[in-house]
């Protein structure tokens, strides 16, 4: 295997076992789940919580990922085990030393991030069993299965040893260390999967998710997809077989996402980093009195608007067309033509769908006997709320009915008697007659629904 010595075997054994600093190092805990392990078992860590060194720290069945004192970022895998000690002077080449912040992997895979910060170098040792060592200074994935520690150089430096000779791992290029192959040979890793498409916006008021398709991974033993916030924040972990080429995101609150897929071979060792697709999950604001009427369609009043949040970098076309402009932040409903809103993230090969409708909405009013004289007769008044659409009527409408004798508001008191159906009576009023009993009906938001009456003879 291609290798040199950085430095003179004496001076670089002198920096490793150079005493360590003094102060403690400190971890926070970012994201997901861990515990540190005690005699009495393994004592959770809150979010934003700091780990003590020296203790075995577990990661829960999401993952974990966590930031040291000096920046650099670790991603845990479900259920790996770590050790976080003291910082460590290190060569890196040209310089000087390097503060390195080190660390003992007793299971699992870790996702390290030491990149520079600004002239700042960052770097992690690493130990794993028996003599196996790394320094990492840039972007690694690490796993330890079997005694066995491979690594991955995704970017930056990577000096890799079982013993005290140190050999450099370009970046791209990947190794395993064991104690029967103490001189390996360097790997090509695991090709990088490819999102193919899927569908990668849709709307909070659709049935239908976010898909993700890819292409295969020659070699890949399973892969494994992150999801990210807008912000780089790790949001979820999501391990996959090696049979799947495509997952359904369901549950996801409405915001911006990054989906990124790595194939990982039998160590547990990840491919290089692929690029990210981005993910839009749209919040749809309804108007007043305006309701979603299936799966992924709404109805709202002519001239009411719909707001659209998170939509930044998203395309939308309007019914048949091919024609895609970016989304805006609202839509106004135009005329009494329902209106196809399709919405997509460049690179996806679906739409998101919302079929928007214009509201129908009517109060079938009916007022008995039709022949019914004063003071004889008592008046019934019956109201049935009814979707002219077909579509199932909306929970959260309320009819507000008002009655009046000529231009004389009466008062009545309505019973409902069941989903969308409300009965009055009403009994004969002094006035003069003949004169018409009306019934108008408005919802809560003053949006007209229907009328009915009758003429009152003598």
């Amino acid at each position: 295997m291609p290798r040199h010595h950085l430095l003179p075997l004496l001076s670089l054994l002198v920096a490793l076992v150079a005493p360590a600093e003094a102060a403690p190092p400190r971890a926070t805990l970012l994201g997901g789940d861990a515990c540190v392990q005690t005699s009495k078992g393994c004592a959770p860590i809150p979010q934003g919580g700091v780990l003590p060194s020296n203790e075995e720290l577990k990661a829960g069945e999401g993952g974990a990922r966590l930031r040291l004192t000096d920046g650099t970022t670790l991603e845990l895998s479900p259920e790996a085990s770590l050790k976080i000690q003291m910082t460590m002077p290190v060569p890196l080449g040209p310089g000087g030393p390097v503060k390195a912040q080190t660390m003992t992997l007793s299971s699992g895979r870790l996702r390290i991030d030491a990149s520079p910060s600004g002239k700042t170098r960052r770097a992690v040792l690493l130990r794993g069993p028996r003599k196996a060592q790394l320094i990492l200074s840039g972007e690694s994935a690490v796993s330890l299965k079997d005694e066995t520690l491979s690594a991955v150089n995704l970017s930056g430096k990577m000096l890799a040893t079982t013993a005290n000779d140190w050999s450099e791992i370009p970046p791209g290029k990947a190794l395993s260390l064991t104690r029967t192959d103490p001189k390996p040979q360097l790997r090509d890793p695991l090709p990088t999967p490819r999102f193919t498409g899927g569908r990668w916006a849709t709307t909070n008021l659709s049935d239908t998710p976010l898909l993700l398709t890819w292409s295969e991974a020659p070699g890949a033993r399973s892969y494994e997809l992150r999801l990210l916030s807008d912000k780089g924040a790790l949001l979820k972990r999501l391990p996959l077989g090696a049979e799947r080429n495509e997952i359904k995101l369901p549950d996801l609150p409405p915001g911006s996402y990054e989906a990124r897929l790595a194939a990982l071979d039998e160590g547990g060792l990840e491919s290089l980093t692929p690029q990210p697709a981005r993910l839009a999950l749209l919040a749809v604001g309804l108007p007043p009195g305006g309701f979603r009427s299936g799966p992924a369609s709404v109805q709202v009043s002519e001239g009411q608007s719909l707001s659209l949040a998170h939509a930044a970098g998203v395309e939308l076309a309007y019914d048949k067309g091919a024609s895609y402009a970016p989304a805006g932040q609202e839509f106004v409903m135009r005329g009494d033509l329902p209106r196809l809103l399709r919405f997509r993230v460049p690179g996806a090969t679906l739409d998101g769908t919302l079929q928007i409708e214009p509201r129908s909405l009517a109060a079938v009013v009916e007022l008995a006997p039709k022949n019914a004289r004063w003071p004889r007769d008592t008046v019934t008044g019956t109201i049935r709320l009814v979707n002219k659409s077909g579509s199932s009527l909306p929970s959260d409408v309320r009819m507000v009915p008002r009655v009046t004798l000529g231009v004389t508001p009466i008062e009545a008191r309505f019973q409902e008697e069941g989903p969308g159906l409300l009965r009055v009576t009403i009994a004969p009023q002094a006035g003069s007659l003949p004169a018409a009993l009306r019934i108008e009906v408005h919802d809560q938001h003053g949006i007209y629904l229907g009328r009915g009456f009758l003429e009152i003879a003598p």
